[in-house]
């Protein structure tokens, strides 16, 4: 949409992204990175450290509300997500599920 506006944070963060390519373009060209430079880099390696965490703990309280049964596993198969409706089916109270391999429940 032509007539949208940027929030004042939108645009904060299309700038911060602009000078992290300049920077990075800059040192890919041989330039040699001001101290100012890699506390950017810095920030902006924390800024999306947190908002990935943020994300995270947002995904993770919609999947344990969901009405639909959902559990997770993790590469060494034990089950590190367990939502409130695998507990109610299975009567298996998340503490107990989390933690156990699923094949015990094959």
């Amino acid at each position: 949409d032509s007539d949208a506006v940027w929030s004042k944070k939108d645009l904060q963060y299309a700038q911060d992204l602009a000078r992290f390519v300049a920077d990075v373009t800059a040192w890919a060209t041989g330039k040699n990175l001001s101290n100012e430079v890699l506390v950017r880099v810095h920030e902006q390696r924390l800024k999306s450290r947190d908002d990935c965490f943020s994300m995270a703990l947002e995904l993770t309280s919609i999947l344990a509300s969901a009405n639909a049964p959902i559990f997770s596993v993790d590469k060494n198969k034990r089950i590190v997500l367990w939502n409130d409706e695998m507990q109610r089916l299975t009567s298996i109270s998340k503490a107990s599920a989390c933690g156990m391999l699923i094949s015990s429940f094959v």
